[in-house]
């Protein structure tokens, strides 16, 4: 996600938009993948989850401490709320990432939000999603609320379905992983105790005319 957006980010400010930012594990790589290529940008992380919102300010502040030319605002709200009322305010972002978050929604409620996204990002920018196509989140269990949904509740979904959303929402699609190597040892997504790691990674581009 991060290198992509490093590579074709054309401004000195990009603006970035991060949805269930966790621990900042997707601004994090992406701030030093921009840092590599001498370019600036301004994060903004959405987080739902209180616990994991708090963890998101802490790493935001030590990012900034860290990287000077970057500037990272996290907003603790609901997903869905955030890029409702984005739409509403005529916000608009130059790339926007989604980790391993979105199948905390139903499904119907994924594509609704795909084909809202279509709308506030600028033309020629980028939405990346990677999800795990199955599992029991491990990382939720243990660092969630038992009675908070995300921490139960999963729909999953593939990358064909998912690049199917975005060339409905009128993006120029890319299933770029259908398997995350990068996660091989993550003991976070597991079936019946057993490795059973299957995260995707799907990238589209909204076109320019």
């Amino acid at each position: 996600m991060g290198m992509h957006i490093a590579q074709t980010t054309t401004g000195r400010d990009a603006k970035i938009l991060d949805l269930g930012s966790g621990t900042l594990g997707t601004i994090t790589t992406t701030a030093q993948a921009l840092k590599g290529e001498s370019k600036q940008a301004n994060f903004t992380g959405v987080e739902f989850t209180p616990k994991l919102a708090d963890a998101s300010r802490k790493h935001a502040e030590e990012l900034e401490e860290d990287m000077e030319s970057m500037s990272v605002t996290i907003e603790e709200n609901d997903v869905e709320n955030f890029v409702e009322q984005a739409k509403q305010q005529g916000k608009t972002y130059d790339h926007i990432t989604i980790s391993y978050m979105l199948h905390h929604l139903k499904k119907h409620n994924q594509k609704e939000l795909i084909m809202k996204l279509s709308e506030i990002i600028k033309p020629g920018g980028s939405l990346q999603i990677a999800d795990p196509q199955e599992g029991i989140s491990a990382f939720n269990l243990k660092f969630l609320l038992p009675n908070e949904p995300e921490g139960i509740f999963a729909e999953f979904t593939t990358p064909e379905e998912m690049s199917e959303w975005m060339k409905e929402a009128g993006f120029q699609p890319e299933i770029v992983l259908r398997d995350d190597p990068d996660h091989k040892d993550n003991p976070g997504y597991t079936g019946d105790g057993e490795y059973n790691y299957t995260g995707y990674l799907v990238r589209g581009i909204k076109p320019t005319k």
